[in-house]
């Protein structure tokens, strides 16, 4: 005969699925321990906090869903889709992930100890911060993956892709793992990663001040609240890299390729940005002050409430740009005293 627990887990599934189905997607601090979830499917669900310890999500779709400090001691994600999925701070202690897709997933901070992440895929994952001490990663695909932080010690790293895989002087590996041997980024101020294919890899909030990075490729990278103040960009491709809340002041940006780049909020205050392509970027609320904006090609780019004051605009392209004036809750875009965004091919954004 079926425990109570067994029922009430069988029946807290049932709720959540119907309600899923129903359109509903806050689900933030479920009770669902022991809950039989195969195959379900739980998009964009949030469930951050929730208590999933030793739950059954076998071949469940959990893509873009929001676990942050989730449970999930012992729960079985074998073959489970996690893209892009948060689930920073989350505890995964000895939970099954064998062949599990976590590409582009956060777990910064998450507790994965002794957990079996084997032939998963963790390419372009932040795992900043991350406990896998006694996890197996062995096979896991970890291309383009951010361990700066992570505790590896004691982890199965046999047969991993260790392509574009970035660490800190922080990170701890297995006493015999050789970094260098097996083509790992350590990641520290002043470094020099000229020519580099760096393509899609999750640099979140590393620590890149001072770096020389010319001519790097780092097209639809992740660079969120990255430190490259000072950095050395130039000539890099930067075209659909995600640098939202970036710290670029006073870095070399001249002739970068920054086409449809997510900058919002970024910090860019006398960056050198000369003949650089800015063409659809997105630069909402970022910080263009006193910067070299020479020559540099702005078209269709989204500059509301960005702060060009001073800014260097002599011969920039702002065709089909837009910004605004601003209200009384927001600050509209600041231009140079006696710049005419208009005349430079720009329009103001319909309110």
């Amino acid at each position: 005969m079926m425990s109570r627990s067994g029922q009430e887990s069988i029946q807290a599934a049932a709720e959540l699925l119907e309600q899923y189905s129903s359109g509903r997607r806050d689900f933030c601090q479920a009770e669902l321990s022991q809950a039989n979830l195969i195959e379900a499917v739980l998009c964009e669900a949030d469930l951050s906090k929730s208590n999933l310890t030793e739950s059954n999500l076998i071949l469940a779709n959990l893509s873009q869903a929001n676990l942050t400090g989730a449970v999930l001691v012992r729960a079985n994600l074998n073959g489970a889709e996690l893209i892009n999925a948060n689930l920073s701070q989350s505890n995964q202690v000895q939970a099954g992930l064998i062949g599990a897709n976590l590409s582009g997933a956060n777990l910064s901070g998450a507790n994965l100890s002794g957990a079996n992440l084997s032939g998963a895929n963790l390419s372009g994952a932040n795992l900043s911060g991350a406990n896998l001490s006694g996890a197996n990663l062995s096979g896991a695909n970890l291309s383009g993956a951010n361990l700066s932080g992570a505790n590896l010690s004691g982890a199965n790293l046999s047969g991993i892709d260790f392509h574009k895989v970035f660490c800190s002087l922080t990170t701890c590996f297995p006493p015999d793992f050789n970094v260098g041997a097996a083509g790992i980024y350590v990641l520290k101020p002043d470094i020099s990663l000229q020519n580099v294919d760096l393509s899609q890899a999750n640099l979140d909030w590393v620590d890149l001040n001072f770096a020389s990075l010319q001519k790097v490729t780092l097209v639809e990278a992740t660079l969120r609240q990255a430190g490259l103040a000072y950095a050395n960009l130039s000539n890099s491709n930067l075209s659909k890299a995600n640098l939202t809340a970036a710290n670029l002041s006073q870095a070399n940006l001249e002739t970068a390729n920054l086409t449809a780049a997510i900058l919002n909020d970024a910090n860019l205050g006398q960056a050198k940005l000369a003949k650089a392509n800015l063409n659809q970027a997105i630069l909402v609320n970022a910080n263009l002050s006193e910067a070299n904006l020479e020559s540099s090609h702005l078209i269709g780019a989204n500059l509301c409430g960005a702060d060009l004051s001073k800014a260097k605009l002599s011969q920039a392209n702002l065709q089909d740009a837009i910004y605004d004036q601003g209200s009384d809750f927001a600050a509209g875009t600041r231009f140079p005293k006696g710049f005419n965004p208009e005349r430079a091919g720009a329009s103001i954004r319909n309110a």
